[in-house]
């Protein structure tokens, strides 16, 4: 079989995944870039990339069998893995149409061991496909003693040894991040800065994403892409008081010429439809309701409501019009807004206006 020699790239980090959604960062945002920016992290890490691959074509993300192959119940709870499965097509087409690229990122050490981890992805994935692959690890924790880069077992003369690409990002220059044109780099650059400023406050925050927004400016790269790194941005990073994060759109619409609030990437409306089909409405409708009200609220009614337990229907409606309330402010149009989109009565909403004196309404 026509086999291909992947030599391993230097390693790399970035932070552990937050108990709670906010500015300690979200690794399974990565879910969601990694598709967007594939082909720039194929060419970050092989300098030989575009004679390599046929990046024309477009890629295959293997993520339903890649499921079948490693169920969910596999990991420990409360410890989150966020794993892709690539299919790439070759140039030279004497051997091997095809490889994979097998990416997981890791923000915290879990029950098991990360190499061992890898070693029974990589040979589950060889039973299955039997083509040549190769493997990445994007450390995302803080802990700078921590890289594991190979899988050895040996016993009574028989000996194993697997060894798989890093990417530890605590261990990456900031500057060299900066210099490289590379949309890749800049999503890196992102989760950097998520670790030095990890415990910074909201106007330091504020600082350092408009200083990341004004170096995403000046790449040379599709709208669409732009759009996708900006919301990687925006909720990698994100502030603990979330009424800073409406403040921060609007500086970011005069920066960047947005008439609208940064929307939410697909990676989080599935989060939102997979919690509410799970722990119902009140979980499931959450996530959306943070991450985009218009956006998040229309496919979340639709897969959190629809889908959802009718176990605390009205107790998610009742957060989701607070949430709408101190967005848009109490007036008469947001009132008929909500009555028309969430279906609720008037004196619902009055209800819910007057019990939640927490909020600084317009």
């Amino acid at each position: 079989m026509y086999s291909i020699e992947l030599k391993p790239v230097k390693s790399y980090c970035l932070r552990e995944p937050s108990e709670t959604y906010g500015r300690r960062g979200d690794d399974e945002l990565w879910k969601g870039i990694l598709e967007v920016v594939f082909k720039d992290f194929l060419r970050f890490f092989f300098e030989e990339a575009d004679q390599l691959f046929d990046l024309e074509q477009d890629v295959v993300f293997l993520d339903k069998e890649f499921s079948s192959i490693f169920p969910a119940e596999e990991n420990a709870p409360g410890v989150r893995f966020v794993d892709k499965l690539v299919k790439v097509r070759l140039k030279d087409g004497s051997g091997e149409r095809f490889i994979l690229v097998h990416v997981e990122v890791q923000g915290q050490k879990s029950h098991e061991e990360l190499s061992e981890r890898m070693f029974r992805y990589y040979y589950r994935i060889k039973d299955k496909y039997n083509i040549s692959t190769t493997a990445f690890a994007i450390l995302t924790d803080r802990e700078k003693g921590y890289h594991p880069r190979v899988y050895v077992e040996e016993f009574l003369g028989t000996r194993l040894s697997y060894q798989f690409n890093t990417y530890k990002l605590l261990e990456q220059d900031e500057a060299s991040l900066r210099a490289n044109p590379n949309p890749f780099a800049m999503v890196a650059l992102v989760g950097l800065q998520a670790i030095k400023y990890k415990k910074a406050g909201d106007q330091e925050l504020r600082l350092l994403k408009l200083d990341l927004i004004r170096a995403l400016n000046k790449r040379n790269i599709s709208i669409e892409k732009h759009s996708q790194i900006m919301e990687f941005l925006q909720y990698y990073i994100t502030f603990k008081n979330p009424r800073n994060m409406l403040k921060f759109e609007e500086e970011v619409a005069e920066l960047t010429g947005r008439t609208k609030p940064i929307g939410v990437g697909e990676i989080l409306l599935d989060r939102a439809e997979k919690r509410g089909l799970k722990k119902g409405e009140e979980r499931g409708m959450e996530k959306g309701i943070e991450k985009g009200m218009e956006k998040g609220i229309e496919k979340g009614l639709e897969k959190g409501i629809e889908k959802g337990l009718e176990k605390g229907r009205n107790e998610v409606k009742s957060e989701m019009v607070s949430k709408i309330l101190l967005k848009k402010g109490y007036s008469e149009q947001t009132i008929l807004e909500i009555i028309e989109l969430l279906e609720v009565s008037r004196a619902f909403i009055q209800k819910v206006y007057k019990g939640n004196q927490k909020y600084n309404y317009k």
